[in-house]
């Protein structure tokens, strides 16, 4: 097995408490705190051709100032959960 393929772990050292929450953002995973948010990159979005057996998980902080709150990400789930129902109302 490459390394790339392994188990692996990280810990998100900046920003203040827990992670409050997590969306997939197709080629990359945010992750919040309550006052900042991160980009998580696995090796096959940054090396797809796997070209580096050796290729690692990429936890970087992003540009933006501030992170989710506890009750901002029930309700981004609950709209998009809402647009999804409207989709599948619409189409049949």
């Amino acid at each position: 097995m490459l390394p790339r393929h392994a188990a692996g772990s990280f810990e998100l050292k900046e920003g203040t408490g827990p992670i409050t929450g997590m969306q997939s953002c197709g080629e990359f995973l945010e992750m919040y705190k309550v006052d900042k948010t991160f980009r998580v990159k696995s090796p096959e979005s940054i090396d797809p051709e796997e070209t580096n057996p050796n290729a690692m998980w990429i936890t970087s902080p992003t540009d933006k100032d501030q992170g989710v709150s506890q009750l901002d990400f029930p309700i981004a789930i609950f709209q998009v959960k809402i647009l999804v129902m409207q989709q599948q109302f619409f189409a049949a």
